[in-house]
């Protein structure tokens, strides 16, 4: 089964704006999940998943360490 997205590449406007939301909402009790194997992912390029991101990110890391310690950073 081959499933088919519609892709765009935002503007760096775009990007610095949802950045700059994303930060204000962290900052404002705002907190984030994070799902290692979801069911999108089974027939996407490894490179999109965010078990590949967190790979990357933190390459000498287990994985949910990192995660951990990412998520207590600022609290």
């Amino acid at each position: 089964m081959v499933v088919e997205t519609k892709s765009r590449i935002e503007s760096e406007l775009e990007v610095r704006s949802y950045l700059q939301d994303l930060r204000y909402a962290l900052e404002h009790g705002a907190k984030l999940t994070f799902q290692e194997e979801r069911q999108v992912d089974q027939n996407r390029d490894q490179r999109y998943t965010n078990k590949f991101t967190i790979a990357e990110l933190f390459p000498d890391e287990n994985p949910v360490t990192a995660r951990k310690r990412a998520s207590t950073a600022d609290g």
